[in-house]
């Protein structure tokens, strides 16, 4: 989906170019990267992009556990052994911890600044990690701007696996975000549901014989501030 239409995720190189105040760099942040599948395939696009437009992108991979993260930062030299290109566009690896961040009265200088695309795959399968990640977007997610000029809208784009033995898990993502139609017009802008997308995977226990397929169902929110 990400190589196909990057610009519905918002690496089109949109935001500064003409859309936003000022010319300011595009930040993307995965949450709870992993192996940094997503991170990683979200820099290469820009990679690709970047030699046809003048501009600066920052993609922060992030992950709780030592032992992800040291295999999320091979992960990255290996996709982008030595320098990319002129510097352009730029991935690296960060601990994040979702329970601590929202209260921390400082955060780390890579997090320091709101990001305009935040990723987050098969990360909600505890009863807390929506209402965390809810406070994490709060101070992670770039508010909306003021400037009748600017129409760049920040997105966390959020894909979950709908599994019969965590249902509850995926269901406290809307039990967490309110859906923005049901927020009145002038409230205070709060994180919502913007939309739902449902999307059907074939899957393969056998690989060689593609044999026993199953169908994995996910759902798809695109979750930003009501307006």
């Amino acid at each position: 989906m990400i190589v196909e239409h990057p610009e519905q995720f918002g690496l089109d190189f949109r935001i500064g170019e003409d859309y936003t105040c000022g010319k300011r760099p595009l930040r993307v942040l995965e949450l709870g990267a992993g192996t940094g599948l997503v991170g990683l395939t979200a820099t290469k696009v820009l990679v690709a992009s970047s030699a046809e437009r003048d501009f600066r992108t920052t993609v922060v991979a992030t992950d709780f556990y030592p032992s992800v993260l040291d295999n999320l930062r091979a992960n990255i030299d290996r996709n982008f052994p030595g320098d990319l290109g002129d510097g352009t566009v730029t991935i690296t690896s960060h601990f994040l911890d979702w329970s601590k961040l929202p209260t921390m009265s400082s955060v780390p200088e890579l997090l320091s600044e709101p990001f305009d695309v935040v990723f987050g795959a098969d990360i909600v399968y505890e009863a807390d990690h929506a209402a965390w990640i809810k406070k994490c977007l709060e101070r992670l997610l770039h508010h909306p701007c003021t400037s009748v000029a600017c129409s760049s809208v920040a997105i966390f784009h959020l894909v979950i696996p709908l599994r019969p033995t965590h249902l509850l898990e995926a269901g406290s993502i809307e039990t967490t975000f309110r859906w923005t139609s049901d927020i009145p017009r002038g409230d205070h802008p709060e994180l919502a549901i913007l939309s739902r997308e449902t999307i059907l995977c074939e899957a393969y226990r056998d690989r060689d014989a593609k044999r026993d397929r199953d169908v994995v169902e996910y759902l798809y929110y695109r979750i930003g501030w009501s307006q």
